[in-house]
């Protein structure tokens, strides 16, 4: 897979279940803060173009707990005019332990409608 983002994230107390499972709203938060730690430049560079979660799929393959030492991986899966798919896969060691799937959108804050993806953006999502 083409990876154009990876990270090392703290698994919190608070983002563990009863069995000493990851949650599944843990699983969401932790994805999009992988997104914006890739998109920082972006969301400073265009603070009118908002990305919003149109679909989220969460597959879990593994569980992820407490004292796992978990990296978040992104790829882009595909690219339309105004959403693209961003893949998370959620890695303990070399394990794939779960997959986030989510489709954005994005939209014009000051218009109140969709856009186009800017050039920009779209070249990094390229890559």
């Amino acid at each position: 897979m083409d990876w154009i983002f990876s990270d090392r994230f703290k698994i919190r107390w608070s983002d563990i279940d009863m069995y000493g499972h990851l949650t599944s709203s843990a699983y969401i938060e932790l994805a999009i803060e992988a997104r914006a730690a890739l998109f920082a430049e972006e969301i400073v560079a265009y603070p009118q173009c908002l990305l919003i979660s149109k679909n989220v799929n969460i597959e879990y393959k593994k569980p992820i707990l407490y004292n796992d030492d978990l990296e978040i991986k992104l790829k882009i899966n595909s690219i339309g005019s105004a959403s693209f798919e961003l893949l998370a896969v959620f890695f303990v060691g070399e394990t794939a332990h779960a997959e986030v799937l989510t489709k954005l959108v994005t939209f014009d804050r000051d218009q109140n409608k969709l856009m186009k993806i800017p050039e920009e953006f779209r070249l990094k999502l390229s890559k």
